[in-house]
């Protein structure tokens, strides 16, 4: 179950990562 769980923290992670890039994407055409 330690692997479970573990999965589950790398979806949530790269979520993270993909929204993060997301915004930082946004906030360069505004810059821009």
């Amino acid at each position: 179950s330690s692997k479970e769980l573990l999965r589950t923290d790398n979806q949530k992670s790269s979520a993270f990562g993909s929204r993060r890039a997301h915004a930082t994407t946004l906030g360069a055409l505004l810059l821009s």
